[in-house]
């Protein structure tokens, strides 16, 4: 079975020169003929594996209105992108028979795509955790650097299974993660092993858009610390932003000597979570 999901998830795998050849076509939207553009529309469509997550970076960086256009369609026409469907599917199957060893080809398979569904990211995650093997590190520090969020999202929960004390820098390094979802989590892994930096990324995420990181976030800084600011996660933004830059101000300030509850948390781990 190991050997059949491998073979499956390398129809997932976005190479440099496959990217490169994306690209190309994705240029070839805007040739001067008619007949080019469609030619290039004609083979993007026939990609097995379209990896959206490329082409929506593509429309929102460099592409022309009728670039943009075409793209859309293109993305229309892909159904939610009926690749992404399907590598759910594997990442379902790897995550419930508990297939291990393939940390490497789930991670290479979400390079260059995104979640266009909160299942794609939940089943990556249990795919890696249920695939990730201790010898899986070195692997793991090059996925965290990922450009692809998704790959970072599932890094992040393979690094958490097989994660030393020595290697606390990983989590550290992410501290300022661009998305919110690694930073949750990385804030989690950091209080699971009573680190005080985890009061910063707690505090960053109360600015967060996403009200579940801010809610949990606030939940776990008065857990912690046993203060409270008056904080609102359902509040306004201009009602939030006093409260967060007071817990801003106290982290800088006490957190590096305040006593606090890391008992307290681990007791209450469970109620922590991704939305």
């Amino acid at each position: 079975m190991r050997a059949e999901m491998e073979q499956a998830l390398a129809e997932f795998v976005v190479s440099p020169s496959d990217e490169s050849a994306t690209l190309q076509l994705l240029d070839q939207l805007d040739a001067p003929r008619y007949a080019e553009r469609r030619a290039a529309f004609a083979a993007l469509l026939e990609e097995s594996a379209l990896p959206v997550g490329l082409i929506s970076k593509f429309r929102g960086d460099a592409a022309s209105d009728n670039q943009r256009m075409m793209i859309d369609q293109l993305l229309n026409l892909n159904d939610e992108t009926s690749a992404e469907k399907r590598l759910r599917g594997l990442l379902k199957e790897i995550a419930t028979e508990g297939i291990t060893g393939l940390s490497a080809q789930v991670l290479s398979a979400l390079h260059g795509r995104e979640a266009t569904e909160a299942g794609t990211t939940d089943w990556a995650r249990r795919a890696i955790r249920a695939t990730v093997q201790p010898g899986d590190l070195p692997k793991i520090r090059v996925a965290l650097k990922s450009p692809t969020v998704l790959v970072r999202r599932a890094a992040v929960v393979g690094m958490a299974e097989v994660l030393g004390e020595a290697e606390i820098d990983l989590l550290l390094a992410l501290r300022e993660d661009a998305d919110d979802a690694t930073r949750f989590r990385i804030a989690i892994l950091l209080a699971e092993r009573e680190h005080r930096e985890c009061l910063d990324v707690f505090a960053s995420l109360l600015h967060s858009k996403a009200f579940a990181y801010r809610i949990q976030s606030a939940d776990a800084l008065i857990l912690l610390t046993g203060q409270d600011f008056g904080y609102l996660a359902d509040a306004i933004p201009e009602q939030r932003k006093e409260p967060a830059d007071l817990w801003g101000r106290w982290v800088k300030k006490f957190g590096a000597k305040a006593e606090l509850a890391f008992d307290q948390f681990m007791l209450m781990e469970d109620g922590f979570g991704e939305p």
